[in-house]
């Protein structure tokens, strides 16, 4: 297997996501507790009427506490963060983080009932809507396989596989 570039680069890299992802939960954590405690009982409401039907309070724990805080810790003990298992580990609950935290601020948002006879509406997107995800990301993959063979992004791979 060849090495595109030497280790300490990649620790570099978790390191600096963890501080930035740690950072990030603090602020995310003093903005759900200060949404929960005054912004929704000044609208007469509780944070358990933001989630519901299909969408319940454990989103809310899967995004800030599975999938942000435990990739936070892996990513700064750096025991954890040099070996491959933990890293891409945390890497996949960062990302699996971004993904709900995306879902609750669009689709959870517009499932809300916003009227005394509503009731909760679970939303099942079409094939047509998920096309384009499917076309960015093919399109994303041949922009990264091109730039990977004529355009110099490891620099570091020449003198790594002699």
């Amino acid at each position: 297997m060849r090495q595109l570039f030497r280790r300490e680069v990649l620790s570099l890299m978790g390191k600096t996501v963890g501080y930035l992802l740690a950072f990030y939960m603090v602020v995310k954590i003093i903005d759900t507790i200060y949404w929960a405690k005054v912004v929704a009982p000044a609208k007469g409401m509780t944070l358990s009427d933001m989630y519901g039907g299909s969408y319940g309070i454990w989103l809310l724990w899967a995004e800030i506490g599975i999938c942000g805080i435990i990739p936070a810790i892996i990513l700064l003990i750096p025991k954890l963060r040099d070996r491959d298992f933990w890293l891409i580990g945390a890497c996949i609950l960062d990302c699996i983080g971004i993904v709900i935290n995306r879902f609750v601020f669009t689709v959870q948002t517009l499932a809300i009932p916003v009227l005394p006879f509503d009731k909760w509406f679970t939303y099942i997107p079409t094939w047509y809507e998920w096309a384009p995800m499917f076309m960015m990301i093919a399109f994303t993959a041949l922009v990264i396989s091109l730039s990977y063979r004529y355009l110099p992004i490891f620099p570091q791979e020449r003198e790594l596989n002699p």
